[in-house]
């Protein structure tokens, strides 16, 4: 989060260096943008500290095991839906994710998420451990029309 508000605030000032009038630097839309990343970062932070604290794994486990379930259920559901879904839990190679996220494209199945736990160091079977907090949290940040079709990915 801190490159990302070092890089923003770099485009900032370099937009106002070579800006040739006021008009072309607007500060509301870059200051939405920045509270947006904020509250992305902070809901993404909660799931990952719920998965942390509930299963005992490390943070860049919870982020890793997060990104391989919503990337299979992101290649599984309609483009709305994925958009939704990928909208309620954002994913970032940047939060420990790194691994998964270059199978990402490739998670197509539940064997693929138990391949991608397993180079996480994540014992397969805690996927069933991992399907109800995410359940639950996309039923309480708006995705409450999904979670029938992700228990239908997930197997929960």
């Amino acid at each position: 989060m801190k490159h990302l508000l070092g890089v923003i605030g770099l485009c900032v000032l370099a937009q106002a260096s070579v800006a040739d009038e006021p008009k072309s630097l607007n500060l509301k839309s870059l200051s939405n943008a920045v509270s947006n990343s904020q509250k992305e970062a902070s809901q993404a932070s909660g799931l990952v500290s719920s998965l942390t604290d509930q299963l005992g794994i490390s943070q860049s486990q919870a982020a890793g095991g997060t990104s391989a379930l919503v990337a299979l259920a992101s290649n599984s559901l309609s483009g709305d839906n994925a958009n939704l879904l990928e909208s309620i839990i954002p994913t970032d190679s940047g939060a420990g994710g790194g691994l998964v996220s270059s199978l990402t494209g490739s998670i197509k199945t539940m064997a693929g998420v138990s391949s991608a736990f397993d180079k996480l160091g994540l014992d397969p079977a805690l996927i069933s451990q991992f399907t109800p907090i995410l359940m639950e949290y996309v039923g309480k940040n708006g995705g409450g029309d999904l979670l029938e079709q992700l228990g239908s990915i997930w197997g929960g």
